[in-house]
């Protein structure tokens, strides 16, 4: 195949094209005491595309007769591709990454989008879901043949920069609409936006335990090196779920076992998350549809609160199933299916095991969460992710932004992360948050 060559890989780094500078502007605390952290998005310089390593596309745009100018164009689709099946945790060889099309069109123009998406198609270079739905779903794009070890795309990378001025300029700008949507959805996400993009990766570090703990070229091991190369060359994103009000970051989307080579200002972080978090949020969702006068249903409550209060919800169930919960892979295992059964999927008319023994455990509860996923098994999910980040980033971090300004804080959804010495404080504000609502977390502070 003439499109097919080895690239060399530059020593350079991406996130959907945009890297940042290291330089901040810095403000000093107002006479509210508010903030002291930076007022400035970091300017930005160079941007990349990231390709398969293999993909000779100067050779197949000669081949096709295409303009040269037009490199970074068809670039651009097939980077936005090729990244998100690294960069979204639930995206696999197999899946069909949707594009934006809106979005496309602004970044590599409106009259060429179409085109070049069907020139790629037509070539071979990608395939397409045939599937869309208006305001839900884009067509999907994935590489043909990931699958199949014949595959003439490889599992590696090398990145491009990107040298036509214009398309540079507007894949910045769109960096930049993440710090508007940052400010537009309120002052704790504005600050959770200008920390992250202080964090720093021990980069020698992290790529030596990649080298030594996986295997080269796996998906396993690119997407921790994307990751690396990411935080190391400064490309930050900061996303927020508007459906579920949740900060999206390299540090959320970052392999846990990666999170050891983060710093701020040379230190290492910790966390301080939740125990039994899911079931332990639901207390919020179906507190006010107990119906207190039920001796029944205030019991059946207070056992439940009482469980995932004390961290023991887990314990609680695979006993009451036979299962030893004093193993850490069963744990994680019975974790996933009674999730997969119990909160997260379609109502069904013929329950599974784990929905009857809930059912039998805690009837009024499996009701209410029945009740919940009537019209949209997704409705139970995302209302303990507004509950989450209600409690988490509404009012945690508010009340350590405006307590203590000056102290690094981040989210991983549940958990708040910051330096070691004030992963106290954080459990401090997080049982002093939880007091207003009558529970009392089992919270648990780790060192990354």
């Amino acid at each position: 195949m003439k499109h097919l060559i080895k690239q060399p890989e530059l020593n350079s780094s991406i996130y959907t094209g945009i890297t940042y500078t290291r330089d901040f502007i810095y403000t000093n605390i107002n006479d509210k005491g508010q903030t002291n952290i930076p007022n400035t998005i970091t300017s930005y310089s160079d941007t990349f595309l990231y390709l398969p390593k293999n993909l000779d596309l100067n050779g197949l745009l000669k081949e096709k007769g295409k303009k040269e100018r037009f490199y970074f164009h068809y670039a651009y689709i097939i980077s936005t591709v090729y990244l998100a099946r690294f960069l979204r945790k639930n995206y696999t060889k197999d899946t069909f990454v949707p594009i934006n099309i809106d979005i496309a069109r602004k970044i590599i123009s409106q009259r060429k989008c179409v085109e070049i998406i069907k020139d790629l198609i037509t070539w071979g270079i990608l395939e397409c879901d045939n599937k869309k739905q208006i305001g839900s779903k884009s067509y999907g794009y994935r590489f043909p043949n990931l699958t199949n070890t014949h595959s003439p795309y490889s599992d590696t990378f090398f990145k491009v920069k990107v040298e036509d001025k214009l398309i540079t300029s507007k894949m910045n700008n769109f960096k930049e609409k993440q710090r508007a949507e940052a400010i537009a959805a309120g002052a704790d996400y504005e600050h959770l936006f200008n920390f992250i993009h202080q964090i720093k990766i021990d980069y020698s570090a992290a790529m030596k335990y990649i080298n030594e703990n996986y295997v080269p070229f796996s998906d396993d091991y690119e997407s921790r090196r994307l990751s690396i190369e990411l935080i190391d060359g400064k490309d930050i994103f900061f996303k927020v779920d508007k459906k579920g009000n949740r900060a999206h970051t390299n540090l959320t989307n970052l392999a846990s076992d990666l999170r050891q080579f983060i710093r701020y200002n040379g230190k290492k972080l910790g966390q301080v998350d939740l125990r039994n978090s899911q079931p332990f949020l639901l207390n919020l969702v179906i507190k006010n549809k107990i119906n207190l006068l039920s001796l029944e249903q205030t019991n059946e409550y207070a056992l439940y609160k009482k469980l995932t209060e004390n961290g023991e919800f887990y314990e609680y169930l695979m006993s009451e199933f036979g299962i030893a919960s004093d193993n850490e892979h069963d744990r994680k295992d019975f974790k996933l299916l009674f999730f997969g059964r119990v909160f997260f999927d379609v109502n069904r008319k013929e329950l599974k095991k784990e929905e009857k023994l809930f059912q039998e455990l805690f009837p009024t509860i499996f009701r209410i969460i029945r009740e919940i996923k009537q019209d949209d098994y997704t409705q139970l999910a995302l209302s303990l992710q507004r509950a989450e980040s209600k409690i988490i980033i509404t009012e945690c971090v508010r009340k350590i932004r405006k307590e203590r300004p000056d102290i690094f804080v981040s989210t991983i959804h549940d958990s708040i992360v910051g330096e070691l010495e004030n992963l106290d404080y954080f459990r401090d504000v997080i049982e002093e948050v939880f007091l207003k609502y009558n529970l009392a977390p089992t919270v648990k502070k780790e060192k990354f």
